[in-house]
């Protein structure tokens, strides 16, 4: 990947870059890394991909509140729609996940599971 901090300012919103400002160095690269982990999640969960501007919606991520997603209008989509989770699969690898919220799950959508052994 080229230098995040160059990546940061071509694909992240104004409200993330300033976002991002705010932090160390240490925690600048966790949040850039859950940033775009989640941002790639959510346009291949639209089925859109790099359609989708990705300057045009902002993630928040707290410790107590979660994940939640802010759309400019552009992006016609409703934030309580979806549901985000991150998480850390090992030393230097970063999950996302975006999924429609149940209470938005249309007869189109299917959330499948497995029960492992």
């Amino acid at each position: 990947m080229a230098d995040p901090a160059t990546v940061a300012r071509r694909v992240f919103s104004d409200a993330a870059l300033a976002g991002l400002a705010r932090l160390d160095s240490e925690a600048w690269h966790t949040r850039f890394y859950e940033l775009w982990t989640l941002g790639e999640a959510y346009i291949k969960a639209r089925g859109l991909g790099l359609t989708i501007d990705l300057r045009k919606f902002t993630f928040r991520v707290d410790e107590k509140t979660g994940v939640r997603v802010e759309f400019e209008d552009v992006i016609e989509d409703d934030e309580p729609a979806w549901q985000f989770w991150l998480w850390r699969p090992g030393d230097g690898y970063q999950g996302a996940l975006a999924l429609p919220s149940l209470a938005h799950v249309t007869d189109h959508t299917r959330i499948a599971g497995i029960q492992s052994e």
